[in-house]
């Protein structure tokens, strides 16, 4: 009995090892399974972390990028790529104090060139890296940025992150109105310019005051008619006499920024100036950093003639259109016809690839020969000017580029025509060296018809102007009775405050009235290669990150 009862424990304490052995075994597994958890674990948060150290890495070059195109707007065009390299490709830059732990992040950045380009050409930077048309990317270049994050001594990044940076300029396409300085063209006074281009805000003559120069002509008033419905910026303080209107027409319409060092009311005038539908006592401005406009229009020429200056006279495969001496342009829909003595009389053709047209002076680089006389001008004597002369209907985006002026002989529209507001993509860009002009033959108190030039009633134009020395102006504006009212969809830039009529205490007297509109389409749309102003800077609007199909 007493063999059997010790025979059964020993059975017992057999299980019982077993029982130790599998719950030491699973024990032992599920510890495993702990520490392969927080090893993956710590894997995955390593990897995240350089995932975001490559991301900074990128955000990183596009910050030294930007501060190199803030030290020089032109950085851009010399197509440099990271590390000072010229090229498509740079070298990889550590981001300064970025060695943490034994990582170091660093980046590089290379160009992308425009649509239809095989790198960037910094001979021929604007063709090779801005893009053209008129899509929201127009006039816009991007780089491609890629950061790194790599183990000290390692052969071999652990991650890279790659974004693109799009880089839009500052642009006159953002106002429906600006001027450099509100006085009359000393060129078309008959004043000096050295003495006359001065803003009225500035140091003050000893011997007149807070004033210009004494042979300067006078400012130029805005007056009671008169209208800028839109975003408005002047370098220069504003004169006023009565109660013309700027930004929105109404207090509950979109607020517009108006920028100006202030407005000076005329002492004989009653001014009661209208900002955003509003007459406060004192108009509410804000004053921005002075804008300044490019030397010349030479760069359109470049785009136009494909960078070989031979191709004069006539339009190219892969560029423009280029004509010497006065031409004329009528626009009909997606072609124009044009006359020019040089190309063989008169011939209509679709509107050039690149959208632009440009008209040089007759010996290319010769200036004009005939003086501008605003009180008496002279529409028979060409002197090899390179003055565009266009009127028409347009549905395919242009850019017109003179050596010497623009003359508006003619109503300049687009969809759908008239006194509305412009729809569709389609836009026209007037950009001169000098001037910018609406045809008024008018001699003796009486309206005239010189060939192609007559007196426009109510003229509309659907255009960005920009005179770039001089001023956007009528023909004779001080002559005969006022045709009615310049109504414009679009932008007017100027050196200059130019003359579109007179006024006897606010009231239109000859000349016109003046209703200037902002052509919203302008806020994401450009006419082809339309120019900015200088050292302006370029903003970063636009960053996307690369994906797994790449760029």
């Amino acid at each position: 009995m007493l063999l059997t009862k010790l025979r059964a424990a020993r059975a017992e304490r057999g299980f019982s090892m077993i029982v130790t052995l599998i719950v030491l075994s699973v024990a032992t597994l599920l510890l495993f399974a702990a520490i392969d958890a927080v090893l993956n674990g710590a894997q995955t948060t390593r990897n995240d972390l350089d995932q975001k150290r490559a991301l900074l890495a990128a955000d990183a070059g596009v910050a030294a990028y930007v501060q190199q195109l803030n030290a020089n707007p032109n950085y851009w065009d010399t197509c440099p790529a990271s590390g000072g390299v010229t090229g498509a490709t740079g070298t990889q830059v550590t981001v300064p104090g970025s060695n943490d732990n034994g990582v170091i992040e660093s980046y590089t950045y290379q160009n992308i060139p425009a649509t239809g380009s095989s790198g960037c050409d910094p001979n021929n930077a604007i063709s090779s890296m801005i893009e053209s048309g008129s899509g929201p990317t127009a006039g816009t270049f991007r780089v491609k940025f890629t950061g790194s994050s790599n183990p000290s001594g390692a052969s071999s990044a652990t991650a890279t992150r790659t974004i693109v940076a799009q880089f839009k300029p500052a642009s006159f396409l953002q106002y429906i109105y600006f001027t450099n300085f509100e006085i009359e063209d000393p060129s078309a006074s008959g004043s000096s310019q050295t003495a006359c281009a001065v803003y009225y805000w500035a140091t003050p003559y000893p011997a007149t005051g807070n004033t210009r120069n004494t042979n300067c002509a006078g400012a130029i008033d805005f007056i009671t008619g008169d209208a800028l419905n839109g975003p408005v910026h002047s370098n220069d303080d504003m004169f006023i006499c009565g109660n013309p209107s700027f930004g929105a027409t109404s207090s509950t319409g979109v607020t517009n920024v108006v920028e100006t060092p202030g407005f000076i009311g005329e002492s004989s005038c009653t001014n009661s100036p209208r900002v955003n539908g509003v007459s406060p006592g004192s108009p509410t401005t804000t004053q921005a950093p002075t804008l300044q406009i490019p030397a010349d229009d030479s760069q359109l020429e470049q785009v136009a003639d494909g960078g070989d200056s031979a191709q004069n006279n006539g339009c190219y495969a892969g560029a423009g259109c280029v004509f010497v001496g006065p031409t004329q342009i009528q626009l009909t829909g997606n072609t124009f016809t044009v006359t020019n003595a040089s190309y063989s009389g008169t011939k209509t053709g679709l509107a050039p690839s690149n959208g632009v047209i440009y008209i040089e002076n007759t010996g290319n680089s010769a200036t004009c020969s005939v003086t501008y006389n605003p009180s008496s001008t002279d529409y028979t004597t060409n002197g090899g000017c390179g003055n565009a002369s266009v009127a028409g209907n347009y549905t395919k985006s242009l850019t017109i580029g003179a050596a010497n002026d623009v003359i508006i002989y003619g109503n300049i529209t687009t969809t759908p025509g008239g006194t509305s507001a412009p729809t569709g993509t389609s836009l026209i860009g007037l950009i001169a060296n000098d001037f910018v002009r609406v045809a008024h033959p008018c001699t003796g108190g009486s309206n005239q018809t010189v060939g192609i030039y007559s007196v426009i009633s109510n003229p509309v134009i659907d255009a960005a102007i920009l005179a770039i020395n001089h001023s956007f102006m009528v023909d004779d504006y001080g002559c005969g009775s006022s045709p009615g009212t310049i109504t414009l969809w679009g932008t007017i830039a100027q050196n200059y405050r130019g003359l579109v009529g007179t006024h006897n205490g606010g009231t239109i007297t000859s000349g016109y009235n003046k209703n200037y509109n902002y052509d919203t389409r302008l806020q994401s749309l450009s006419p082809p290669y339309f120019l900015n102003p200088v050292s302006a800077g370029w903003e970063v609007n636009r960053i996307t990150e690369c994906g797994n199909s790449g760029c």
